[in-house]
């Protein structure tokens, strides 16, 4: 149960954010760790566009004091039907969301140890959240650990990968020399096969320039005209996934910011890319290249162009890849964020055991999808 001592929680609707904006801006600009996902433009265009037969809530935790938000959780019910057995309170996740922290801010453990009991208390919703791609090792993530150190909160890990990233004091030079010799030698050999082609340009494009819109309908187009196009995976592919895209990115949206890079070869552009910016480190949503160039690297080009923005200029603090383990940005970024799945709630021991059976029963749910796999594959061989 909650005590007088910890902030009060409420729990509105996606369609009340407005009534909260300033304030939900406020927290993202100061939270123990920023996640542009979930500031307030990005998660309402998403849930409007992209998903808007699924019921989004906010649960908001507040200074008992002073009234000040210190915490937004967005969440969303879900059950057997989609991998759940059981139930459970999912941090909002998407294809579209590289990561699960909730913002925070004041007393972290508090914070979480408020927003566990809530949800434990409350009648419609699942005691076990789960945080799908969590940043363990973040301040938000040592709160958490901290919270189940002193037995407020029990926290059970599903599974973990590593994420590319870039975060280093290090000038671009010296970084690149911690490259493998034949990453090196590709990269820069592309690069002087592609200087050799004309003028090339990199450039940051924010949404106060005038060429911002004109930039993004041009990366748009340019994923659209390529493969992702084809696999119906673009933004400009599909209905939905465009008017999401000129909802969370066009310019007179402010929460996050947004910034596009774009390299160009005399004009023509060869490669874009569309981030989200929170507290100076920029995170990848989309990118896009021209497959007629595919040979000479554009996109490569142009993550490294990013990096020696940020280690030359300062421009970001970090560059957060946002991808799965494996990803090629892994031979150019060399830094790694950990990312796990978890299931979280209060500590009692029935949710420590409804946690175990979940992890155990959704492992065994993925080994019938992937053995169904196999023999659907046995099955067409034959064929």
């Amino acid at each position: 149960m909650l005590t007088p001592t910890l902030p009060t929680v409420e729990i509105v609707s996606i369609e009340d954010a407005r009534s909260i904006r300033d304030e939900w801006i406020e927290l993202a600009s100061r939270a123990v760790e920023p996640n542009p996902y979930y500031e307030i433009d990005y998660l309402v265009a998403l849930y409007r566009h992209v998903r808007p037969k699924e019921a989004l809530r906010l649960i908001l935790v507040r200074d008992r004091a002073t009234r000040r938000l210190d915490g937004l959780f967005p969440i969303t019910v879900k059950g057997a039907l989609e991998g759940y057995p059981g139930g459970a309170t999912v941090m909002s996740y998407d294809a579209l969301i590289g990561q699960t922290v909730p913002l925070i801010s004041g007393a972290a453990a508090d914070i979480w140890h408020a927003f566990l009991a809530f949800v434990d208390d409350h009648q419609d919703l699942p005691s076990l959240v789960q945080l799908k791609e969590f940043y363990a090792d973040s301040a938000c993530g040592a709160a958490l650990t901290q919270a189940c150190d002193e037995e407020r909160a029990l926290c059970q890990r599903e599974s973990a990968f590593e994420r590319a990233v870039a975060a280093s004091s290090e000038d671009f030079e010296t970084y690149a020399q911690r490259w493998s010799r034949k990453k090196a030698r590709n990269i820069r050999s592309r690069a002087r096969k592609l200087a050799a082609e004309g003028e090339l340009e990199f450039e940051i494009v924010e949404p106060d320039s005038e060429t911002f819109a004109d930039t993004l309908g041009e990366i748009l187009a340019q994923e659209r005209d390529g493969w992702k196009g084809r696999e119906g995976t673009a933004l400009a592919s599909q209905a939905d996934l465009n008017s999401f895209a000129q909802d969370a990115f066009g310019a007179c949206r402010n929460a996050p910011h947004i910034a596009l890079g774009t390299l160009r070869l005399d004009g023509r552009l060869l490669a874009g890319q569309i981030n989200l910016v929170a507290q100076e480190r920029l995170y990848f949503i989309k990118s896009s290249y021209d497959e007629s160039y595919s040979s000479y690297g554009p996109g490569v080009a142009l993550y490294t162009n990013m990096l020696r923005r940020m280690l030359d200029e300062r421009w970001y603090e970090r560059l957060d890849s946002c991808a799965d383990a494996g990803h090629p940005l892994e031979e150019i970024w060399l830094e790694r964020e950990r990312v796990e799945s978890i299931f979280a709630a209060a500590s009692t021991p029935a949710n420590r055991r409804a946690a175990e059976r979940m992890i155990a029963m959704r492992k065994g749910l993925r080994t019938l999808r992937d053995t169904a796999g196999k023999v659907e594959q046995l099955i067409s061989r034959k064929d």
